[in-house]
């Protein structure tokens, strides 16, 4: 994830934005933050009613300061469960065997390349019909599995994200392109070229 990003007001408004995106979707899912640094995103889920939530993080401090976090919002009122994984995300979902995710989040650290062994490794996991988040730089967004949907995009500065639609659950491999066309949206873009130049 990129720093600046992370520390930045426009990362509070996107958030708000991308729950308005999923706010039909997120209750009673089962939710996956495979990067999850602060657990933002993980943890917004969980308040906003769903069922399970996994956070996935890599550097073991970080980790237990997720735990805290957790415990402490589970003492001011109900929460979904929230499980905070230590370790290498794609190991963990190469061991992975529980239900399907409905809603997942990617954001990895800016300087890995991570996607096409991400990818490969997910779509096993995703319910048909999963909600994906997927944030990059904005010059060098991924292509996803074909057949995915572009649903939604907002870039901010350097950064882009966009939320997929995965319909076919497992079974759907990545492939080359860069996944639907915006032309398939179910909602029009909220990017222009004046947000992209916005300082």
């Amino acid at each position: 994830m990129s720093p600046t990003w992370r520390g930045c007001a426009d990362h509070d408004r996107t958030r708000e934005t991308l729950f308005n995106w999923l706010q039909a979707t997120v209750a009673q899912a089962h939710c996956l933050d495979l990067f999850a640094g602060s657990g933002a995103l993980g943890l917004e889920a969980a308040s906003r009613g769903a069922s399970l939530v996994v956070l996935v993080e890599r550097d073991p401090a970080q980790a237990a300061r997720l735990r805290d976090t957790v415990a402490r919002l589970e003492r001011t009122g109900p929460q979904g469960v929230v499980d905070v994984v230590a370790g290498d995300a794609l190991a963990w979902l190469g061991g992975y065997v529980g239900k399907p995710f409905d809603l997942v989040f990617l954001d990895p650290p800016f300087s890995s390349d991570p996607w096409k062994r991400v990818f490969e490794a997910l779509v096993p996991h995703l319910a048909a019909g999963a909600r994906v988040y997927v944030e990059s730089p904005v010059d060098a967004v991924p292509g996803v599995p074909g057949s995915w949907t572009l649903l939604r995009r907002m870039d901010s500065h350097e950064v882009e994200v966009r939320l997929y639609l995965a319909p076919q659950g497992p079974g759907a491999h990545p492939a080359g392109g860069a996944g639907g066309s915006p032309a398939d949206t179910l909602g029009e873009s909220t990017s222009t070229d004046q947000d992209r130049n916005a300082g």
